[in-house]
C-alpha cells in the first residue's frame, strides 16, 4: 500500500511515514509557490486516503517608464528589486522599447524599486518605491522622466539689438570637461539639451565685424527647466544666456595740402588707444588716404609723425571716440614748405650778376619772406639758422 501511494503521488512529494501517520514534503509545480503548512493523514487499510495541497501561483512587477511631459513609453531606464531585507532580486533591470520590464516569480511580500540610470537625455527620477506584491496578481509600479532642460544661448548686436550667426562657444562643467562646442546660427541662437548644473559658457570666436565682450557666463540650469545666473536669483528670461558684441570700427585718416585740399601721399601716422596700447604706424596711399578697420569700441589718439616731402609737420594730435560699428573720419592738413630766392643785381642796369645766386628754402614763418636783401637778412640767416635749410 505504501508503494502505491508514493507512486501516485510522485512528482509533487516526497513521502514519509510511520504506520497509520503520512507526513508530507514536496516540491511545488513550476510557477507556485511552495505550500509551507504541513499535513498530517491517517491511512486506514484499504481505503484510499486523499490529500489537498493548495498553491498560490506566483506573482510579479511591472515596471513602466514613460515621458513625464508627453506619456511616451521610454527605453533604457535601468532598475533595481530589492526585497525589504536588502536582498536584490536579480541583478538589473532594463526597459524595452515599450518602456517596460517584467520581474516575474515573486512570492508574497513587499519590495523597493530603484531607477539607477535615467534614459539618454533625461533627469533621473532618484525617488524609489515600496509595493507590495500579492499572489496570483502583477503589481504596477509607474515611473516617469522629465528631459534634460534646454539652455539656449543668443548673439547680439549690443548696437541695435540685431541677432547675430557665427559666435563660437564653449560649454563647461562644474569640473571644467567642455561638454559641447557650439555656433550661434541665422536666428541669432543656439541650444543644447543640458543635465541640471551649474555650466560655464565661454565665447570663445565673436562673428565677423564684432569684438568680444564680457565673454564669460555662469549659469545655473535647473531640473525644471528655468536657468539663472549662478550664485544669484536673476533669471535668464526663457532659460536663454545672453550675449551682445559690439560692432567693430574704423578710421579713415585723411592728408590734405593745406593751401590745395589736393591729397598728399607719404605722411607717416601713428594709433595708439587712451590707454597708451599702441595700434601701430601707417602711411597715406596716392589718394592720401589711410584706413584702419577692426578697431574696438574706445578713444583713440592719432599723431603724424612724418610729413609729406616738402610739408610742414602736423605737430598736434587728434583724439577721437569710435562706437557703433561707424567709420570716423579724420582729416589733417599740412602747409608746404615755403622758400625764399635771393637775387644779386647790377645797381646800374638792373642786371643778375652770375655766381651769387642763392636758394633757401624752410622759412617757416611767413615774416621771413618780408625780409629784404639787405645785409640786415644774411644777419637773420646768421642769427636764426634752424629756420632754413639751404639746397
Amino acid at each position: 500500500m505504501a508503494s502505491v501511494l508514493a507512486h501516485t503521488l510522485r512528482p509533487m512529494f516526497r513521502v514519509a511515514y510511520l504506520f497509520p501517520t503520512l507526513k508530507k514534503a514536496y516540491i511545488p509545480p513550476s510557477g507556485y509557490m511552495l505550500n509551507e503548512t504541513p499535513k498530517t493523514v491517517t491511512v486506514v487499510s484499504g481505503k484510499l486516503t486523499i490529500v489537498e495541497f493548495a498553491n498560490k501561483p506566483f506573482s510579479g512587477i511591472q515596471i513602466l517608464k514613460t515621458d513625464a511631459l508627453t506619456g511616451s513609453p521610454l527605453q533604457g531606464a535601468v532598475f533595481t528589486v530589492q526585497q525589504t531585507n536588502g536582498v536584490l532580486v536579480g541583478d538589473k533591470y532594463t526597459t524595452d522599447v515599450a518602456g517596460k520590464i517584467i520581474v516575474p516569480d515573486l512570492p508574497e511580500g513587499v519590495y523597493i524599486i530603484t531607477e539607477i540610470q535615467a534614459p539618454a537625455e533625461y533627469v533621473l527620477d532618484a525617488l524609489p518605491q515600496t509595493v507590495e506584491v500579492k499572489s496570483g496578481k502583477l503589481t504596477i509600479a509607474e515611473f516617469t522622466n522629465t528631459p534634460f532642460p534646454y539652455l539656449h544661448i543668443l548673439k547680439t548686436n549690443a548696437s541695435t539689438g540685431e541677432l547675430l550667426s557665427g559666435a563660437e562657444f564653449i560649454v563647461t562643467d562644474t569640473s571644467g570637461a567642455a561638454i559641447a562646442n557650439v555656433v550661434s546660427q541665422a536666428s541669432g541662437a543656439v541650444s543644447l539639451k543640458v543635465a541640471p548644473g551649474v555650466y560655464t559658457v565661454t565665447e570663445v570666436k565673436a562673428p565677423a565685424g564684432f569684438e568680444l565682450h564680457d565673454p564669460v557666463q555662469t549659469v545655473e540650469v535647473r531640473a525644471n527647466g528655468s536657468s539663472v545666473l549662478y550664485g544669484t536669483n536673476i533669471a535668464f528670461p526663457n532659460n536663454t544666456a545672453s550675449f551682445a558684441n559690439r560692432p567693430l570700427n574704423a578710421v579713415e585718416i585723411l592728408k590734405l595740402d593745406a593751401l590745395t585740399n589736393n591729397p598728399l601721399q607719404g605722411a607717416m601716422f601713428s594709433i595708439s588707444r587712451a590707454n597708451g596700447d599702441n595700434i601701430g604706424s601707417f602711411r597715406t596711399d596716392n589718394s592720401g588716404s589711410i584706413l584702419v578697420t577692426g578697431l574696438p569700441e574706445g578713444q583713440y589718439i592719432i599723431s603724424e609723425i612724418s610729413a609729406p616731402q616738402g610739408y610742414v609737420l602736423e605737430e598736434i594730435p587728434q583724439t577721437i571716440n569710435l562706437s557703433g560699428g561707424r567709420v570716423v573720419p579724420v582729416a589733417f592738413l599740412n602747409k608746404p614748405l615755403s622758400g625764399i630766392q635771393i637775387l644779386k643785381l647790377d645797381a646800374v642796369i638792373g642786371q643778375p650778376l652770375g655766381g651769387v645766386s642763392e636758394e633757401y628754402r624752410g622759412c617757416v614763418d611767413f615774416y621771413w619772406l618780408k625780409c629784404k636783401i639787405s645785409q640786415r637778412f644774411y644777419k637773420n640767416i646768421k642769427k636764426y639758422p634752424r629756420k632754413f635749410s639751404r639746397i
